[in-house]
């Protein structure tokens, strides 16, 4: 490995720096560069590096690059910045912004290059670690791979009106279900009617004290979503797949859940209407049931199943007990997971739903980071006088608006 040449051009990098060397007193060379993503990680060379962050801190101060300045920095740390003679030599190197878009196009797809190869670098020296745990470094793997991909590619310079249009017409049009209705159920009409349906990329928040509900609400969504031809994720840290596809037959058929889970009591007519429960789940659904699962290993199997087939809705039981590898520490794992299940609905254009225990004082055990970063939130109430949903955080509902319903466990469902 130590053999292998380093790829980047060093012919590429110069014509960058120069383009902007010469274009000092404009600037305009610097904006546009900014504008297509160029980083200073772009240049392999380490005088390349310093010379493009001096360009940019004197674009953000909006003073123009001072050339007797930077020629007299040079003479006195040339390993900082090269000779005084590279510096002088920049000058015939320059180029108009439209000529340096391939240039730009050549030093992203160098850098993804080099990014490979210390990530290859890394897979060999891991794999050979038996002492490691081949999942979570398999896991790791993948992380690192998502990132690079994340970080390389080349950024929007803007979209027309036009186009941001049409884009939001095409996404009318994906997202509609068979009744002709966008997103995604919250599970019940009358908390659609008053909310509105969630739609790709919200974060949506059940939040209950012991017992009253959330898991029944996550549930209830799922199952609505399979009954109009969405394509469902569920991450069940407590109840492992079998508990899971008892509840979601129960929902949709009436069939009481422990008649369902324990095989009691089952009559004909009862296997009728699970039969054709069942039968009207025209989406599909896969469920992980892993206790241990990391917030890093939802990501990838999410990531991974939505490349495969666009995934409309994932429902994840419950964030608070998701764990890390890299945030042991409480509060922390807690805002990073928030953080991150917020991220992994934009990325996926898919609705992540969860739930949330509460404490005596009605917030988020650990953290109220899920409530910044959730579009919608519930708060359960399970009350002798009331029951139902009252509304925290929506687009078309206002705080504290109060959604009566009541929760029938042997049916699995809030009516």
């Amino acid at each position: 490995m130590n053999n292998i040449k380093v790829p980047y051009s060093p012919e590429a990098e110069i014509a960058i720096i120069g383009s902007i060397f010469n274009d000092c007193a404009e600037g305009d060379i610097m904006l546009n560069l900014i504008a297509a993503g160029v980083r200073k990680d772009y240049f392999f060379e380490q005088r390349n590096q310093n010379l493009f962050t001096y360009a940019v801190e004197k674009n953000q101060n909006n003073e123009p690059v001072d050339m007797v300045e930077l020629a007299t920095y040079a003479y006195q740390h040339p390993d900082k910045y090269g000779s005084a003679e590279h510096i002088l030599n920049l000058y015939s190197k320059a180029m108009s912004f439209s000529s340096l878009r391939s240039i730009i196009s050549s030093l992203l797809d160098l850098r993804t290059r080099r990014l490979l190869l210390t990530h290859s670098q890394k897979t060999l020296a891991a794999s050979m670690n038996l002492d490691a745990n081949l999942q979570q470094t398999l896991e790791a793997q993948s992380n690192i791979i998502e990132a690079i991909q994340d970080n390389t590619a080349p950024k929007s310079e803007g979209i027309t009106l036009s186009d941001a249009m049409g884009e939001l017409q095409q996404s009318w049009k994906e997202g509609m279900d068979e009744d002709g209705l966008r997103g995604v159920s919250l599970g019940l009409d009358k908390v659609d009617n008053e909310t509105g349906r969630a739609m790709a990329g919200d974060l949506v928040v059940f939040g209950g004290k012991p017992s009253t509900g959330k898991s029944v609400s996550l549930i209830q969504m799922a199952e609505a979503a399979l009954s109009s031809k969405k394509r469902v994720l569920v991450f069940s840290l407590e109840m492992e797949s079998p508990q899971v596809g008892a509840r979601l037959i129960s929902c949709a058929s009436d069939v009481s859940y422990s008649s369902i889970l324990h095989g009691a009591n089952i009559t004909k007519a009862c296997k009728m209407k699970m039969r054709r429960a069942s039968e009207g789940f025209t989406g599909s659904i896969k469920i992980y049931d892993r206790g241990d699962q990391t917030m890093e290993y939802i990501e990838s199997i999410a990531k991974v199943e939505n490349d495969r087939e666009k995934v409309d809705l994932i429902v994840i039981d419950y964030w608070q007990i998701i764990e890390s590898y890299d945030h042991k520490e409480e509060i922390r794992r807690l805002e990073y997971t928030s953080r991150r299940l917020k991220q992994l609905a934009k990325i996926t254009k898919a609705v992540v739903a969860t739930g949330s225990q509460l404490n005596e004082q009605d917030q988020p055990y650990g953290s109220k980071a899920i409530l910044k970063d959730a579009n919608i939130l519930f708060r359960i109430v399970a009350d002798a006088d009331n029951s139902g949903y009252v509304v925290e955080k929506s687009r078309n509902s206002a705080r504290g608006q109060f959604i009566p319903c009541s929760l029938n466990g042997a049916k699995q469902r809030f009516e």
